[in-house]
């Protein structure tokens, strides 16, 4: 663990969104084409401690790991109490 003193930290998070088809039609389909972070920290720190806290953060992020590394998705269902095998 690697002990440094971080006095502030925020994030913020964008994302674009895209959608196409109709609901009506069942032909609809939705994607998200970029997502950005932005890291503001401040710290007494060197800036090279403080960047390689950054990278040791992102390779430790799940959900930056899993935006940026697709893994199986694996839904179930159940209609009216019963399971139920819907194809997408």
């Amino acid at each position: 663990m690697h002990k440094k003193h971080i006095t502030n930290a925020e994030c913020r998070t964008e994302f674009d969104i895209w959608r196409e088809g109709s609901v009506r039609r069942g032909t609809i389909s939705a994607g998200v084409s970029e997502f950005r972070t932005h890291f503001v920290v401040e710290s007494p720190e060197s800036d090279r401690d403080v960047e390689m806290l950054i990278r040791l953060a992102k390779r430790g992020c799940f959900a930056e790991q899993l935006v940026q590394n697709a893994v199986p998705l694996r839904s179930t269902y159940s209609v009216n109490g019963r399971d139920a095998q819907i194809e997408l």
